[in-house]
């Protein structure tokens, strides 16, 4: 009990965290209640795919975002936990904008102070891309 509420005054304060555990304890449950009993908009997302974060600007067309930040910045009344499973496995690009992200709450021209990450670095046999102490950005 200790831990989520850990979680929840982390949350609350504004803090991106980090999990770090075995597979298969179920930490995205976990977080989806935890969204809900804080009126929180809970966003599943795998953080080791371009999409997640992919944005760009062409001089003829319009930015493009991926859906996560669009329904935030629709929504600047509401706050968001953006869960990211598996951030262990994220490519170097994928990994600059997590942490850049984390560091800015920006993402293209969008400032979403209304999302909060919760990152899970899974630990297991295989060996990760991305190491513990490289996520010290998170909480």
């Amino acid at each position: 009990m200790k831990k989520r509420q850990s979680i929840k005054d982390a949350l609350a304060a504004s803090k991106h965290i980090l999990l770090i555990g075995e597979e298969g304890w179920y930490q995205e449950d976990a977080i989806a209640a935890i969204a809900k009993e804080m009126d929180f908009e809970f966003i599943s997302a795998y953080a080791c795919v371009h999409t997640t974060w992919y944005y760009f600007y062409e001089p003829t067309s319009a930015p493009w975002y991926p859906n996560w930040a669009i329904e935030a910045h629709c929504n600047p009344d509401k706050q968001y936990i953006l869960y990211l499973d598996h951030v262990q496995e994220c490519l170097d690009a994928e990994y600059e904008n997590l942490r850049g992200f984390v560091e800015t709450g920006r993402i293209g021209e969008y400032i979403l102070e209304n999302v909060r990450v919760c990152a899970v670095y899974n630990v297991y046999d295989a060996p990760a891309k991305k190491n513990l102490n490289d996520f010290d950005f998170l909480l």
